[in-house]
C-alpha cells in the first residue's frame, strides 16, 4: 500500500507543481495526528499553522488563486448562503452581550472558524482544477494513528513500572500522548478505522493485501475498543451501517465486507479488553459506568446538564448568539470548552440565524455528495469519496454528543473531507478509475 500510495504522489500527468504541493499536503495530513499541547486551545494553534502552511504552498508553488467570481456565479445559492453565514457569525460575535471582542481567546476561535473555510475553499479548488490523485491520501489517517499505537504501546509499558497505576490513569484520560484528552484520540482512532472500512470494499484486493488489511483492522478495532470512548464506538458502528448500505446497493462492492469488518471487531474487542489497564478504558468499564449512573444525565456523563444550561445562556439572545467561544465565556458555564452537542454549540456562538445557515450549508454539501457519488453512479463510487463520506458520517454522529465541530483535529480532518465528497465523480481520481471497479 505504502508503495501504491507513493506511485500516485508522482503522477506523470500533473505538473511538478502540483506534485509538490500533493506531497506536502500529505505530509500536512500526516502531522495533524501529533498535534502537540496540554489543552485544546493549544493544539487549536498547531493545527492552524498547519492550515496557514498548506495555504501559503497554494499560492507559492501554483502561483493562483481559486477564482473566487467564477466560483459565486456557477455556485450562487451556496455562495449566498455561505456569505450570510459570514456576516451572521461575524455580528454575532463584534455584537456580543458578554463583550467577547476584548477576549484573545475568543477572538482566536473566530479567526480559526473563518481559516476553516477559507482551507476548504482551497483545497475543493485543489481537487476540482489541478485533479491530484487524491486517493490515497485519507489513508495517512490510519497510517498516522498506527504510528500513535505504537507509541501508547511503548509509553505505557515504560511508564507503567514508574508511576502509580491510578495516578497515570489521571495523567493520561487529561493528557495522553499527542493531544489534550484521551477522548480526542478517540475521534481520530474512529476517523481511522472507518477510512480503513473502505479498503475492505475493493473487490481487486490481493489474498496477501487482505490478510494485512485485516490485521490492521483488527489493530485499529483495539485501540478503539481499548481507548473506551462510548460515543466513538456507537459512532463507528452507525457509520459501518451507511457503508454497508451502500455496498448492498452495488454489485462492485467486496461480499466479504461486513464479515471481515465484524471479525475484525471481535477479535478487537477481546484484544482491548485483556490490555485494558485504567478504570476508564475497555468496554466492560464503559458498560458498567453507563449502568451504575442514577439518572439519565449520569447516563449522558451530565451533557443534558450542560445542555439546559447552554440554553438558559442563549435564549434570551437567540437570534444571534453569544459570540464566538460563548460557551467558554457564558456565566454559568459547568465545565469543559465546548457543550458536547454541535447544534447547542452552533446556537451558544451563532444564535439560530447562524446555526440554521451553516447546517444548511452542511446538509447542502452532504446531499451533493450523497447524489453524486451514490445515488448518481450505478457502477459504484470513487474510494476517495467514500472514505470521505465515511469521515464526515462518523464525525457527525458522534457530534451529537461530542466536540467533533470544535476541536481543531476532526475539524481539519472534516474540512479536507467535505472538499473532497463534493467534487464530481469524473474529476476525482482520474488515474484509478479505469483499472479499479470502485
Amino acid at each position: 500500500m505504502l508503495k501504491t500510495l507513493f506511485d500516485s504522489l508522482i503522477n506523470p500527468k500533473s505538473s511538478r507543481a502540483e506534485n509538490w504541493l500533493m506531497l506536502c499536503l500529505c505530509i500536512l495530513v500526516f502531522a495533524v495526528s501529533f498535534v502537540t499541547g496540554d489543552y485544546s486551545r493549544v493544539n487549536a494553534v498547531f493545527i492552524s499553522i498547519i492550515e496557514l502552511i498548506f495555504l501559503c504552498l497554494y499560492l507559492v508553488l501554483l502561483r493562483d488563486v481559486p477564482p473566487v467570481v467564477q466560483i459565486v456565479r456557477r455556485y450562487p445559492v451556496t455562495s449566498l448562503l455561505f456569505i450570510l453565514w459570514f456576516v451572521s457569525i461575524s455580528f454575532s460575535f463584534l455584537d456580543s452581550p458578554l463583550g467577547l471582542i476584548e477576549k484573545k481567546y475568543a477572538w482566536e476561535r473566530y479567526i480559526q472558524t473563518i481559516l476553516h473555510t477559507i482551507v476548504f475553499i482551497f483545497l475543493w479548488d485543489f481537487f476540482s482544477r489541478h485533479k491530484p490523485p487524491s486517493k490515497y491520501l485519507f489513508y495517512l489517517i490510519p497510517l498516522s494513528t498506527l504510528v500513535i499505537i505504537i507509541i501508547f504501546v511503548v509509553d505505557l509499558l515504560f511508564l507503567l513500572n514508574l508511576f502509580d497505576n491510578a495516578l497515570l490513569a489521571e495523567q493520561w484520560f487529561q493528557n495522553p500522548p499527542f493531544n489534550s484528552h484521551i477522548r480526542h484520540t478517540g475521534y481520530q482512532a474512529a476517523a481511522a478505522l472507518c477510512i480503513f472500512f473502505v479498503y475492505f470494499v475493493d473487490k481487486q484486493m490481493s489474498a496477501r493485501n487482505e490478510a494485512l488489511s485485516f490485521f490492521v483492522l483488527a489493530t485499529l478495532w483495539s485501540f478503539l475498543f481499548w481507548l473506551g470512548g462510548r460515543g466513538a464506538i456507537l459512532s463507528v458502528f452507525g457509520t459501518l451501517l451507511f457503508l454497508w448500505s451502500i455496498s448492498h446497493a452495488s454489485n462492485r462492492f467486496s461480499r466479504n465486507f461486513i464479515y471481515f469488518v465484524l471479525v475484525a471487531a471481535l477479535i478487537g474487542l477481546f484484544v482491548g479488553e485483556w490490555l485494558a489497564v485504567f478504570d476508564w478504558n475497555g468496554v466492560t468499564n464503559t458498560v458498567q459506568r453507563s449502568l451504575n449512573t442514577d439518572d439519565v444525565d449520569g447516563l449522558f456523563s451530565g451533557r443534558i446538564s450542560i445542555w439546559m444550561s447552554v440554553w438558559k445562556s442563549v435564549r434570551d439572545y437567540i437570534a444571534f448568539g453569544l459570540g464566538s467561544q460563548g460557551y467558554y465565556f457564558m456565566p454559568n458555564r459547568i465545565y469543559g470548552v465546548q457543550p458536547h452537542n454541535l447544534i447547542m454549540q452552533f446556537l451558544i456562538e451563532w444564535g439560530l440565524v447562524g446555526t440554521l445557515l451553516f447546517i444548511s450549508l452542511l446538509l447542502r454539501g452532504f446531499w451533493v455528495g450523497f447524489k453524486v457519488h451514490v445515488l448518481g453512479r450505478q457502477k459504484g463510487v470513487s474510494m476517495a469519496a467514500l472514505a470521505a463520506g465515511s469521515i464526515i458520517c462518523i464525525l457527525s454522529i458522534h457530534a451529537l454528543t461530542d466536540g467533533t465541530y470544535y476541536h481543531p483535529q476532526p475539524a481539519f480532518y472534516l474540512v479536507l473531507a467535505f472538499s473532497t465528497w463534493v467534487i464530481p465523480y469524473e474529476t476525482l481520481d482520474q488515474k484509478f478509475h479505469k483499472n479499479e471497479g470502485v
